[in-house]
């Protein structure tokens, strides 16, 4: 369920004409901030943000790797909740 409302949002996004790029900034700085989220989790996923930019500098695709990523954060975020 967490995925399909992930993948809501992300359509959502995409529709709206919202940038990738900015999107992933705005989460970097959310889950920089947010003291809830362990250092360990921060880390892996800031990591995974890291790989994402990269992917998007070489082509990749936006919608997929934005869908990627806030998948991958959700699924972290959820097991330390």
């Amino acid at each position: 369920e967490a995925f399909a409302t992930v993948t809501g949002m992300v359509e959502e996004a995409v529709m709206a004409g919202y940038p990738c790029q900015e999107l992933l900034i705005k989460l970097q700085e959310v889950l920089i901030n947010d003291d809830r989220v362990p250092d360990g989790v921060k880390s892996r996923c800031l990591v995974r943000l890291a790989t994402v930019d990269r992917c998007l500098s070489d082509g990749a695709d936006e919608q997929l790797q934005l869908l990627s990523t806030l998948g991958y954060v959700s699924g972290a975020c959820l097991k330390i909740s």
